[in-house]
């Protein structure tokens, strides 16, 4: 009885594998043939493109699959696997049918060359007919990648199932169960030709998407022309909107190595052509410190556009993490996390590579009014120091020649690129009031007035910046407290409270500015 039974079940099991594997076959055929009548024009309804019919075997072949899941539940597991496995073979021999269809609707061996490392030529010019490839082959991805996830799900639930009976991914020949050993290897396969093709694809997609995308930006950045009112080139938006549409592609696939190499796409792609035709812009309308006025109108837009970009590039980074970052290991995602790193960087060393000869050729307007600084007596008595409330000695001079600077750059600056530049500024004018300020001598009056000049000059540019420029004042603020101290010895009530940016040495030597000050006790000071 055992045995009629035993026998009866292998033949229901042998029933269901044949059945499901005919029913596919002839889904197939019916699909097959839609598509090659679509193909000659025989239909003038329900066409079909062999894309489409790709995933429709896959579709029904999971319901089928599904409808075949109390195989698991009621009789053996080891059944069920034996069921997906017994349809991998002919999913893969159907599925290439329908990519050769693809490859010869498309003439990918005429459209598509290889070259001896691998990557791929397009005999294209056509923006329209190589994005149209593109997505082609996005979708083939698509949707051999939903059916991989589809299988290797009920791989997963089964084959944790047979490790709980004690089956192993091992071979052990001494161990035998219905003439089978215990190795769940024996009950798994997966269509590799299948997926070995789609792989070779998403090569041929990663070299196109590279032609695309310089075909696609080639005449973006054309406009140099500034138009009232506008501080940015409508280039920008123009660039970043392709390159969003490309990202967009891309993660469409769902594979982290695609996406990783289109960002590298895009980087290589900005820093060969993007970057370089911006800075040769820049520099064929260089303003020097005689045209930083009269041509601000032609160089700042350059600036504006670097800024601007380096601001997609990070919502970019955002909008991209967003959808990746929940699917992916943490190594994958870091890779394309650094690639777009790297392109904000990119735009954000250009920007300032850009403000930094702005703020040089700034500061070749400012010099003669720092300079004052260097004739300003600051040994001053109590009349001295009253007299310098009412009639400053060269600050007020210095701030309206900044003042005229940034009145005549904010026109055309926006405000990111404003508070990109006059923090630089700011800290190239910090370092030349130290530079002169180690020159001079001080009376405790005196470090007073510089205590308020230093002040004056922080509040302005303060208030000419969203940006925080304390940081760059520290030392100055530094040296001014040193400077209005009674005693040397003071200072150590401050030091070593607090982290000075001053070193000890530093600290000793201005002191040594206050004339008043005992050179001898100065040395004296315990401070390290």
């Amino acid at each position: 009885m055992y045995v009629s039974l035993e026998v009866g079940y292998a033949k229901l099991m042998e029933f269901v594998f044949n059945f499901t594997r005919v029913y596919v076959e002839k889904e197939f055929e019916v699909n097959y043939n839609i598509v090659l009548d679509s193909i000659k024009g025989n239909l003038t309804s329900n066409q079909q493109n062999s894309i489409d019919a790709l995933g429709k075997l896959f579709e029904s072949t999971s319901i089928l699959i599904t409808n075949f899941t109390f195989i698991d539940q009621v009789f053996d597991t080891k059944d069920f696997l034996k069921l997906l496995k017994n349809l991998q073979s002919t999913i893969q021999t159907c599925s290439l049918r329908y990519l050769d269809i693809f490859a010869k609707n498309w003439k990918l061996n005429e459209l598509i060359h290889q070259k001896p490392d691998g990557s791929y030529l397009v005999r294209s010019t056509e923006v329209g007919e190589i994005t149209a490839l593109l997505d082609d082959i996005v979708l083939i991805m698509c949707h051999v990648e939903a059916y991989r996830r589809f299988i290797r799900r009920h791989y997963e639930v089964s084959t944790t199932k047979l490790a709980n009976k004690g089956f192993t991914f091992y071979d052990q020949p001494n161990v035998k169960e219905v003439g089978m050993e215990l190795n769940i290897s024996n009950y798994i396969e997966e269509p590799e030709g299948l997926y070995t093709h789609v792989d070779g694809l998403a090569k041929i997609y990663c070299s196109i998407d590279a032609i695309y995308v310089d075909m696609a930006t080639c005449d973006i950045f054309q406009i140099t022309e500034f138009v009232p009112n506008q501080k940015v080139s409508s280039s920008i938006s123009d660039f970043f909107f392709i390159i969003q549409k490309l990202l967009d592609r891309s993660l469409r696939t769902q594979d982290l190595l695609i996406i990783h190499q289109i960002c590298l796409n895009v980087l290589n792609l900005i820093q060969k052509k993007i970057i370089p035709d911006i800075l040769q812009k820049y520099s064929q309308s260089q303003p020097n410190a005689k045209t930083l006025f009269s041509s601000s109108k032609n160089y700042t837009i350059h600036l504006n556009d670097l800024v601007l970009s380096a601001t997609f590039a990070t919502d970019l980074k955002d909008g991209v993490l967003k959808k990746i970052r929940k699917k992916s290991t943490s190594q994958d995602v870091d890779k394309v996390i650094d690639t777009l790193d790297r392109i904000i960087k990119v735009f954000n060393d250009a920007s300032l590579e850009i403000v930094t000869h702005l703020t040089n050729i700034s500061m070749d307007n400012l010099m003669p009014f720092l300079y004052l600084l260097t004739k300003s007596n600051y040994q001053m008595t109590t009349n001295d120091f009253n007299k310098a409330q009412s009639n400053d000695l060269w600050v007020n001079n210095f701030l309206e020649n900044v003042k005229s600077i940034l009145s005549q750059l904010e026109d055309y600056l926006t405000p990111e690129s404003r508070d990109l530049y006059i923090p630089t500024l700011v800290k190239s004018v910090v370092s030349q009031i130290e530079n002169i300020v180690i020159s001079k001598y001080f009376s405790q009056y005196g470090g007073l007035q510089f205590d308020s000049d230093v002040q004056k000059i922080m509040r302005f540019f303060e208030s000419r910046t969203s940006k925080t420029v304390r940081d760059s004042f520290q030392r100055l603020n530094e040296i001014k407290d040193l400077l209005v101290l009674e005693k040397p010895s003071e200072v150590l009530d401050y030091w070593g409270e607090v982290k000075w940016s001053l070193t000890a040495v530093e600290v000793k030597m201005f002191l040594k500015r206050r004339s008043d000050f005992p050179v001898g006790s100065i040395d004296k000071l315990k401070i390290v």
